[in-house]
């Protein structure tokens, strides 16, 4: 992707951002001469996609709002590098070409785990770290995980593990009952969403991972 211009472009936030308040947001891209827009029109240059946006992923109103052909897109973190909030990337050297092949993932789920900051691609260049989530996020679509899954799960890593690397959804795995679950070293542990929130369970059983 070229260099964002800011200057005389418009964007909506989809979601809300993680570690910036969106007021912050505002002012930066005032400051350099862009507008935010309260709804998303014709008009609006650039969607601006939230990792808070995860668990709408599936949603009628948010798949048209992925839908739209006069708008382009920006993850959370891509937005904040081009503010200067958040480092540049670096070490990019495998093309999309070689990257979807080598993936093993269609273009719309590159697109998807791009937009939500699973993989980071530059100047349309991947990483071997991008290769690896890449590809265990392909053998768990192999075991019937939806894709719309793994980004909620990784979107409740990043929220439960603040610092989290994008790394760590190669700890996601598939337990023997089919779920979505956390690899902490041998063992899978199971996260059950409660008010107050629950450690998380995990047991082993003769050598195999097993959900309590």
């Amino acid at each position: 992707m070229a260099a964002l211009q800011i200057k005389g472009s418009s964007f909506y936030i989809a979601g809300r951002f993680e570690r910036v308040p969106k007021s912050r947001i505002e002012r930066e891209v005032a400051s350099r001469g862009g507008t935010l827009h309260r709804r998303p029109t014709q008009r609006t240059d650039y969607i601006v996609v939230t990792h808070e946006a995860a668990g709408r992923l599936t949603s009628p109103s948010f798949k048209s709002l992925l839908a739209r052909a006069s708008s382009r897109y920006l993850s959370e973190e891509a937005i904040l590098r081009a503010l200067s909030l958040a480092p540049a990337l670096q070490g990019k050297d495998i093309d999309e070409r070689r990257f979807e092949s080598l993936s093993g993932l269609g273009p719309v789920d590159i697109r998807l785990l791009t937009l939500f900051d699973i993989i980071a691609p530059h100047e349309a260049k991947y990483g071997f770290g991008d290769l690896k989530i890449a590809q265990h996020v392909a053998t768990l679509k192999r075991n019937d995980i939806s894709i719309e899954s793994i980004i909620a799960a990784a979107a409740v890593l990043r929220r439960q593990r603040r610092g989290s690397d994008p790394q760590d959804v190669i700890r996601l795995d598939v337990a023997p009952g089919g779920e979505l679950m956390m690899r902490i070293g041998e063992v899978l542990c199971s996260k059950r969403p409660s008010k107050p929130p629950r450690p998380a369970t995990c047991s082993r059983r003769n050598g195999i991972t097993m959900r309590v």
